[in-house]
């Protein structure tokens, strides 16, 4: 067989091997949640002695767009509405047998767990309890530490030589750490 010929088929092959496995690779990946823009709205709905209500109806309803979820608490009456744009957001909680309760003036950021618990009185289904109020700032569903740098920081603070990794500093318990020292470790 021709030397120049069998070079070109060995490249061919390495080529059409290579764009098969590039393309099981990207195939078979799945976008991440916190990849995206989003945020979840969890919770507990309980009456007011405190017993869980399963199958109450949840809705989270976007202030600003329109953007409506529903959800149903489950036999723990727990909740979880997970990828809600971010934005400002009204919980409506309802149950048969009991007052409609709402949550009013919350604001969802990118990747936030934010809990809402609801206690839901005994009472017709016209009358509504309104809690207005900001998702606690301390994040109760899971040990990691993060947070969000919005527009008006970015736009706002000096950043010595805007490096946008300076903006990381920003962080609560985040410290920067500069090896200044010699080239070499033990001289």
């Amino acid at each position: 067989m021709n030397p120049l010929r069998r070079s070109f088929r060995l490249v061919l092959l390495a080529t059409t091997l290579s764009l098969i496995f590039s393309f099981l690779i990207i195939g078979n990946s799945s976008p991440s949640w916190a990849q995206l823009p989003v945020g979840v709205i969890l919770g507990v709905v309980r009456d007011s002695t405190g017993a869980v209500l399963q199958n109450a109806s949840i809705t989270a309803n976007s202030t600003e767009t329109g953007y409506s979820r529903t959800a149903t608490s489950g036999l723990d009456g727990s909740f979880r509405i997970p990828a809600l744009p971010a934005g400002s957001y009204e919980v409506r909680v309802s149950a048969a047998g009991f007052q409609t309760g709402l949550h009013r003036g919350m604001s969802l950021a990118v990747g936030q767990e934010a809990v809402i618990n609801f206690s839901l009185v005994v009472g017709a289904i016209e009358q509504t309890v309104e809690v207005v109020s900001e998702a606690p700032l301390v994040n109760t569903t899971s040990g990691s530490v993060g947070g969000l740098v919005d527009e008006r920081s970015i736009e706002e603070l000096p950043l010595n030589g805007r490096n946008y990794l300076d903006l990381t500093l920003l962080q609560v318990g985040v410290q920067e750490h500069k090896n200044i020292g010699t080239a070499f470790p033990g001289t």
